[in-house]
């Protein structure tokens, strides 16, 4: 381990790290959600974390306590999970970067409490006014191509009908649990698509935003589907796309970071272990990745090296450059200047 240290540092010694989303976290609603049925906030933070670590995408979380409106100005994108607390001010300044031209993806129940518990005027930061369903299951049918017929949510928020918005997905009706006489429950099934939209996008200034009447992230936390995913990318890839990302298996994880004009890429390779008798974790074997990409959308790429200084094909795809690492084993960290 102290070696993989040794070998990586100089090469992110004077580097900044490189993010083009911002995830919001605030440690006062995860303090006071905590342990509350129903609430899940915790949960929905964590599988955004999780989500964006399996795409490859380049994130950093953002605390409410430190926010600014000009460290958001530097993200393309910000996502809100399920957040209930949320500070008067704070949501203000969501507000504003929408205006003046941001992007803002947001889900469940967002903005809803002030820093006190008192409630704000209008939750959802206005932009949407929800109906709270009681279904501990529910589906949704999304209005894009996915590769599954309907979405597996629980406890589904439905948007009431605007038409500054745009539809991108609707409840499904389930059954009903129990039938008129029958002392015997049946589980509930999806029925027929309604007309109750549950996924939804909008304007507000210069901004766009989408919203999801669920903890989407909490929904990929527990069920682990990569169609989540597919949906999630959907949904932002109307006004937001990564301008740099890894293409590998999720087992992969990417760290970014910058220096001028070079962003570097480090790539860790998920190992396999084995559990040993004191309870320690020993490494015995790592399985390499082949053909993991490094793709760049929107700039050039005049020069790619790996770790050791090798120089790696950089090659031209559609409307994005391609820089191939041929074999990934523990590590490696792909260097690219870019212009």
């Amino acid at each position: 381990m102290f070696q993989v240290v040794d070998r990586l540092a100089p090469k992110i010694q004077g580097t900044v790290p490189y993010a083009e989303i911002g995830v919001l976290f605030s440690e006062r609603d995860h303090i006071l959600v905590e342990g509350m049925p129903q609430h899940y906030d915790a949960a929905d933070f964590n599988g955004a974390h999780k989500l964006l670590t399996d795409l490859h995408w380049p994130f950093d979380v953002v605390a409410d306590e430190h926010l600014s409106l000009e460290e958001l100005s530097g993200f393309p994108l910000l996502i809100v999970p399920s957040l209930q607390y949320l500070a008067r001010e704070h949501r203000q300044m969501v507000l504003e970067y929408l205006e003046k031209g941001g992007h803002v993806f947001f889900c469940g129940r967002c903005a809803v409490l002030d820093r006190d518990g008192r409630p704000h005027g209008e939750p959802e930061f206005g932009l949407v006014k929800v109906r709270e369903t009681q279904q501990l299951h529910d589906y949704v049918k999304t209005l894009f191509p996915i590769k599954d017929e309907r979405l597996k949510t629980a406890r589904v928020a439905t948007v009431e009908p605007d038409p500054s918005l745009t539809v991108l997905g609707k409840l499904i009706q389930m059954s009903t649990p129990r039938r008129e006489g029958s002392p015997l429950g049946e589980p509930p099934f999806p029925l027929y698509e309604t007309d109750l939209p549950v996924i939804v996008a909008g304007r507000k200034g210069r901004g766009e935003f989408a919203y999801v009447g669920y903890a989407l992230f909490r929904e990929y936390l527990k069920q682990g589907l990569p169609v989540i995913g597919e949906a999630f990318t959907k949904i932002v890839g109307d006004f937001y796309r990564p301008s740099v990302w890894v293409e590998a298996p999720t087992v992969v994880e990417a760290i970014y970071n910058r220096l001028g004009n070079e962003i570097r890429v480090s790539l860790v390779n998920g190992i396999t272990t084995r559990p040993t008798a004191d309870g320690y974790v020993n490494i015995v074997e790592v399985i390499p990745i082949m053909g993991t990409k490094i793709l760049v959308r929107g700039k050039n790429v005049r020069e790619a090296t790996d770790l050791v200084g090798q120089e790696l094909g950089v090659t031209v795809e559609k409307e994005r450059v391609a820089v191939v690492v041929p074999q990934l084993d523990q590590y490696d960290l792909i260097s690219l200047e870019v212009g």
